[in-house]
């Protein structure tokens, strides 16, 4: 049976050791840029075809049966205990999964804040500005976009009814996106030391990204939403990126070493994709670095 990649990045997200620990080390400062800046669509005015099905995205717009790619019903006997049906067969009652190829739900960031560059918005590492409510502003993001210096080389939606957005009317489960080229980031470095990783973890916070976070399994019963993420020292909806371990970076990494926290940095990155936990995050490949 066909497997979806974001099972893939969800599964190499939980293997990294990443926790809400190792992000309330870093901090983020504003972000203002427009969507219309933020990316940009190939010219496009291809309407979905067939039928209109039961699943509808976070943008609020129905799916239809000829963006489905996959339909998985449960079989105890099967791989991973389900079996592909065709799309004609998708049933709300029985299905187990859908996957749709060719796009994915994101949300750009409103809000990127840390006490570093903004002391007089937090006290003792504790935001203290005006908190931004939850949003329900999510748009497709297309195989094809340009987004800054990225194009998107392929992108995901799953739907489930064992997702956490089961039972707000859309069975909307993850979203996730590969682009080609590289994206010059300013942000915070950090090599975070931890007795479970076998050498330091390399984190970013980016300063200026126009990159979009996929959505993650979060829901506040009132649908699908996304929100400010409120740590030590930040407060922010701009993801990070996790580059890996310090052994494994190819990079030139003189003068940085283990330990390090919030070293401002320009860094280029390539190979990055999305991923998501209980926060979004960005993963990559460290091509360079240079300390500012």
């Amino acid at each position: 049976m066909k497997k979806s990649f974001i099972l893939f990045t969800t599964a190499a997200l939980l293997f990294t050791g990443c926790s809400k620990e190792d992000v309330s080390d870093s901090s983020q400062i504003v972000l203002e840029q427009s969507t219309a800046e933020q990316s940009t669509k190939p010219d496009s005015s291809d309407e979905p075809t067939g039928e209109k099905t039961f699943l509808v995205g976070a943008d609020g717009v129905p799916v239809y049966t000829s963006e489905i790619t996959t339909v998985t019903v449960r079989d105890p006997q099967g791989d991973l205990g389900e079996r592909e049906i065709s799309v004609d067969e998708l049933d709300e009652s029985t299905f187990a999964s859908v996957v749709c190829e060719g796009f994915a739900y994101v949300h750009d960031s409103r809000i990127n804040v840390n006490a570093i560059d903004n002391p007089d918005m937090f006290e003792d590492g504790v935001y203290i500005g005006k908190e931004l409510p939850p949003s329900t502003e999510y748009r497709r993001l297309r195989v094809g976009d340009r987004v800054g210096e990225l194009t998107v080389r392929a992108a995901e939606t799953v739907f489930s009814p064992d997702g956490e957005f089961a039972g707000y009317g859309s069975y909307l489960s993850s979203s996730g996106i590969y682009y080609d080229g590289e994206l010059t980031v300013t942000g915070y470095l950090s090599i975070v030391e931890n007795p479970l990783y076998e050498e330091g973890k390399v984190s970013l916070l980016p300063i200026d990204c126009p990159l979009p976070s996929a959505i993650c399994q979060y829901a506040d019963k009132v649908g699908i939403s996304h929100a400010p993420i409120l740590g030590n020292g930040y407060y922010s909806e701009t993801a990070r990126f996790d580059l890996g371990y310090l052994g494994g970076i190819n990079a030139d990494m003189s003068g940085l070493k283990s330990g390090d926290t919030n070293v401002k940095v320009r860094a280029v990155i390539g190979d990055i994709r999305t991923g998501c936990s209980s926060f979004p995050l960005f993963f990559g490949e460290l091509k360079s670095v240079e300390l500012l």
